[in-house]
């Protein structure tokens, strides 16, 4: 929050507290309440919305709500809604996560970017990370959506069970795209491109029954999507990875249909054998998977 409606919330206050009968002035202070303010907006946004909002100078100067201390990681309060105002640069703090987020809060990157200073080139990527730093760091049954994360060091969006990830851009990551044990988990519509690592690497243990549906996956170092057990997967379009375009199919009752997979490892296979067909796929030109 900027100083002037700071200081206007708090003059508004003391007036309001001092009208009230029997309240006496003695025993109101712009200090008091100006500490009473900051637990108020752990909770309730600066605008008077349920949203906490996140730009860059509460991120590094101020902290953006109380309890969380000025400097990377951003940290939420579980089951709090957060909405970035700014862009967050991450390039002269390459080794720390930019945002943690604690169980059931969602995050709105309302357009604006995390980017950090990780270089790629080329499709499958080679990159050159600027350091151990992740992007977004999910909490069970967070929501993360309508942004970018951009060239971070690590992982760009690192998953939790029951987490949904939506709208976003996801590129030029040291490591992978978008990675973590995921059960139950909606990845809808993002576009995760020329990471260092795999696209969307959810295949760890306890990951199933993800719905991985609608993404671009396309340039990434290795795998494009590296799957879980009693995962679906539809209408994604993953192509220039630098392993297959889907794997992992065979870790049991996983399903696949409707995707479209080309120039995936290294025109090899296009998705790894296992899994179930439910309806047409294409593997480079033809509906012959893998």
């Amino acid at each position: 929050m900027n100083m002037p409606t700071r200081a206007l919330i708090l003059t508004t206050l003391v007036a309001c507290a001092l009208a009230v009968p029997g309240v006496a002035a003695d025993r109101v202070s712009l200090t008091t309440i100006d500490a009473k303010l900051d637990d108020l907006l752990a909770v309730v946004g600066a605008d008077g919305s349920n949203v906490v909002t996140i730009d860059k100078d509460c991120a590094v100067v101020t902290g953006c709500h109380a309890g969380d201390a000025p400097g990377y990681p951003v940290t939420t309060v579980a089951g709090q809604s957060y909405r970035l105002t700014s862009d967050l640069d991450l390039t002269a703090t390459p080794d720390l996560d930019a945002v943690l987020l604690e169980r059931d809060t969602t995050l709105d990157l309302n357009g604006f970017r995390i980017f950090g200073g990780t270089t790629c080139t080329d499709s499958p990527a080679t990159c050159t990370s600027a350091g151990i730093g992740d992007g977004i760091t999910g909490g069970e049954g967070a929501r993360v959506m309508n942004g970018s994360v951009v060239g971070v060091g690590a992982v760009g969006i690192r998953l939790r069970n029951g987490m949904q990830v939506e709208n976003m851009l996801v590129t030029h990551a040291g490591d992978d795209g978008m990675q973590g044990q995921c059960q139950g988990c909606r990845i809808i519509g993002n576009r995760v491109i020329e990471n260092g690592d795999r696209g969307i690497h959810t295949a760890f243990a306890s990951s199933q029954g993800a719905l991985i549906q609608g993404n671009t996956v396309a340039g990434n170092n290795f795998v494009g999507i590296d799957s879980c057990e009693r995962c679906m997967h539809l209408d994604n379009v993953v192509f220039s990875n630098g392993g297959f375009g889907l794997r992992n199919l065979g870790l049991g009752g996983s399903a696949y249909g409707r995707n479209t997979f080309y120039d995936n490892n290294a025109g090899g296979d296009q998705v790894e054998s296992g899994g179930v067909e439910i309806a047409p796929n294409v593997c480079s030109g033809n509906t012959i998977c893998p």
